[in-house]
């Protein structure tokens, strides 16, 4: 249990850092006479960064088949559309497609920058075969044998 939360503590953290930043009121009404999608941009970004540490929690966790990102990435686009359809429910937010499509596409970017690199590298190192002693991130150099 310990090893898991050392792992998803990222993660869940920053769903609590969305959770705050979307019930907030901003002042989003300067941003929109800009004539510029900086709405989307932060939308992209803070999912990015979710989808960075989602990546990040299955690589130290050990979770590295297809199925473990599957999941993740469902889970990021589940978590999107519930901060979404909370933003509906407060008086001076409201709720977007559109904000979901970025929502999503910050998730799948942000898994796919941590884990590509990593899954390429191991298939270099070991023949296709990432090692499963490596939890920290780091991948051993090629030849190194773990």
């Amino acid at each position: 249990m310990r090893g898991a939360l050392r792992a998803w503590w990222p993660a869940i953290v920053w769903m609590g850092v969305i959770g705050v930043a979307t019930s907030a009121r901003l002042p989003i009404g300067a941003l929109g006479r800009t004539g510029l999608p900086l709405d989307k941009v932060a939308h992209l970004v803070l999912y990015g960064v979710l989808g960075w540490t989602i990546g990040r929690a299955l690589w130290v966790s050990d979770h590295r088949t297809a199925r473990a990102v599957w999941i993740a990435l469902a889970a990021g686009l589940l978590f999107g559309a519930i901060d979404e359809w909370h933003q509906g429910t407060l008086p001076y937010r409201q709720t977007s497609v559109a904000d979901w499509l970025a929502d999503a596409a910050g998730v799948s970017l942000g898994l796919a920058a941590y884990l590509w690199p990593r899954w390429l590298r191991g298939k270099m190192t070991e023949g296709g075969r990432v090692s499963p002693r490596e939890t920290d991130g780091r991948i051993p150099p090629p030849g190194l044998k773990l």
